[in-house]
């Protein structure tokens, strides 16, 4: 059994949020939970009239799936600030990047997952696998990231900028200091392999994948969405969800 550092984004969505760490912590097998350390930034958005008060209610929410938590409340909504926050406090090797609305949906142990560690020296990122298309970069959905990464980038990163854009950037090698893979740098299928790793490796296979959204469902429903959705800007600007209109 494995002590992990877990680190998350979240907004204050205490449903989906429960049911991502009940999904991880049922299916994801050999990790020791009560020794694991969650690292979580509860951004405050959606804002209500008590947000505080829902925010005590989420850490304690926590404690109930992992033995330790380090929680990080800002006053203003932030995702490129979270993730410079939860990778500059995590501190293992070797650590789990759930963001707050994914679910794990077949059982998998940890150990096949890092394996790949051992067999790669240089390798980043172990992603598992949402879609069923190649992998060509890193990326935020669930995923076993090495501190070689992650500790390259966080504190670092432009926080008016989103951060995926940043690291699939062509410039991004130069600003982190590490070689960091995208399309155009590493556009052959098997040196990505070098660097990010999406299991199952099974490509063009529904059955192939193991993660679930379930954060779309519920922001198509509600008053907010991302404000390149709304016209309002690129990709890159998108740092906060808005209102919609």
């Amino acid at each position: 059994m494995i002590a992990l550092d877990i680190t998350t984004t979240a907004c204050n969505r205490i449903d989906i949020i429960e049911k991502t760490y009940k999904s991880f912590t049922e299916n994801l097998t050999g990790v020791d939970w009560n020794k694991s350390t969650l690292y979580i930034n509860i951004d405050p958005v959606p804002y209500n009239y008590d947000i505080e008060k829902d925010r005590d209610a989420i850490v304690e929410m926590c404690h109930k799936y992992f033995g330790y938590v380090v929680a990080n409340r800002p006053i203003q909504p932030n995702f490129t600030r979270a993730y410079n926050w939860i990778w500059s406090h995590a501190t293992k090797d070797i650590i789990l990047n759930l963001e707050d609305d994914w679910e794990l949906i077949k059982q998998i142990d940890i150990d096949i997952l890092l394996q790949y560690f051992k067999n790669i020296s240089t390798l980043y990122q172990v992603v598992l696998r949402a879609y069923t298309y190649h992998y060509p970069c890193t990326c935020a959905s669930p995923s076993l990231l090495h501190r070689r990464y992650y500790h390259a980038i966080g504190g670092k990163m432009d926080e008016l900028r989103n951060p995926e854009t940043q690291t699939h950037s062509t410039s991004s090698t130069e600003r982190f200091g590490i070689f960091i893979p995208n399309k155009k740098s590493c556009p052959d299928r098997n040196y990505i392999k070098k660097y990010v790793v999406a299991y199952p490796e099974v490509e063009n296979d529904n059955f192939a994948i193991i993660v679930k959204d379930i954060g779309r469902e519920w922001l198509i429903k509600s008053n907010y969405d991302r404000p390149q959705n709304l016209g309002i800007c690129k990709k890159d600007s998108f740092v906060k969800w808005i209102k919609k209109s």
